[in-house]
């Protein structure tokens, strides 16, 4: 058996409908139950069954608990606190001061809110098999506008890494790290006190019928690869090894 990379808020979706295996179980061990009843065994449920069960929603309380009294009100602080932030500041756009007439005869000025000006401007200013291309205004411009670009990006960095320090720090002074970890571990308890129960051998019709209960109510009208094997092993021993 193997535990899913999951949370308890996470849907376990499986394929084999729990009210149809019922069924079909009970139809192939009935009669093995019954002939363990009447060989002396006692009627009703295995009490070794009942308890991990109960161990089992304890654990759920538990992690219930935490993620309501707990995480939840820490994470909706926090989003609450990023939303206080400051706004990130806006980078405005800048014009180079050099102009040049373009092949239409236009006096042009380039500015950084031009789409694709500042690519092409690093790309005069820096690639040798362009910055001999124009004349010596247009290059210049073309330099010009590369430092602006640059700059300009710098900027808008710089301001965006002061804004994701400041998250980090709330997520920090929230604890939502350690709150993540403390709810997956509630979560894997009650996922192997889960796994625990529906592997308790069922001594009877009543244990088998009341672990297909079980497992309608914790995981849905459905049952995980691992609910099959136990079912299976459950069948085999109630058949006397023979199903």
């Amino acid at each position: 058996m193997t535990q899913p990379n999951t949370t308890r808020r996470d849907l376990l979706r499986f394929g084999t409908s729990a009210a149809a295996y019922a069924a079909g179980a009970a139809i192939v061990v009935g009669g093995a139950a019954l002939a363990s009843e009447a060989k002396g065994a006692t009627p009703g449920v295995n009490p070794r069954l009942l308890r991990a069960i109960a161990l089992r929603d304890r654990a759920e309380e538990a992690a219930s608990r935490f993620d309501d009294d707990v995480e939840m009100p820490a994470r909706r602080a926090y989003a609450a606190a990023v939303k206080a932030l400051p706004a990130i500041p806006a980078v405005p756009h800048r014009s180079v001061a050099t102009t040049f007439i373009n092949i239409e005869g236009e006096e042009k000025r380039l500015s950084t809110d031009m789409i694709g000006a500042a690519a092409c401007a690093r790309r005069v200013a820096n690639d040798p098999t362009w910055s001999d291309m124009g004349d010596d205004v247009w290059r210049r411009a073309n330099c010009e506008l590369a430092a602006l670009a640059d700059e300009r990006d710098a900027l808008v960095a710089a301001h965006q890494a002061d804004h994701d320090a400041a998250v980090q720090r709330l997520q920090a002074s929230h604890r939502l790290n350690a709150l993540s970890e403390r709810s997956e571990a509630l979560s894997t308890r009650e996922f192997k006190l889960w796994l625990a129960a529906i592997a308790v051998p069922a001594t009877g019709l009543p244990d088998l019928l009341t672990k297909l209960d079980f497992v309608e109510r914790t995981r849905g009208s459905s049952m995980s690869e691992d609910v099959v094997d136990a079912i299976h092993a459950d069948v085999r021993q109630l058949a006397g090894g023979e199903a």
